[in-house]
């Protein structure tokens, strides 16, 4: 087992762990450093964005490894984190609630935008909760 760090821009702005094993590329994840867009835009809230781990590996303590690894790049109090809310999900979800996320307070998001009462949106990969953790 392997989680190798395999980039980090020129301004250290992001970084991507990959979690390899008997050469087969398991799962990744990636931490924007200072997000440009979303809901940590301007907060010197780290995010972190883009974290799979491929169908057949999963259940396998490959997403916990990761997780672990990537927190350990975060310098700052806090560190944030967004997911969908449709059951693809759900094993996501679990996962940063079992490891101390808790929702950032402004309800979901579709498309990136608070989604404010009374408005309607799609189930899909474009609604999400997003949460923070103090290191």
């Amino acid at each position: 087992m392997c989680i190798r760090d395999s980039t980090r821009t020129k301004q250290g702005d992001r970084i991507v762990l990959v979690y390899e094993n008997d050469d087969q590329v398991k799962g990744y994840i990636t931490l924007v450093k200072n997000p440009s867009s979303g809901p940590f835009k301007n907060t010197k809230v780290p995010e972190i964005r883009d974290f799979n781990v491929f169908e057949k590996y999963q259940n396998k303590g490959i997403g916990q490894e990761l997780l672990d690894a990537i927190i350990l790049e975060v310098n700052g109090p806090q560190v944030g984190i967004g997911v969908g809310l449709n059951p693809d999900y759900g094993k996501a979800q679990r996962l940063y609630i079992k490891n101390g996320f808790i929702p950032d307070g402004k309800g979901i998001y579709y498309k990136g935008e608070i989604v404010k009462a009374g408005d309607t949106c799609i189930n899909d990969d474009d609604l999400n909760m997003y949460f923070t953790k103090r290191i």
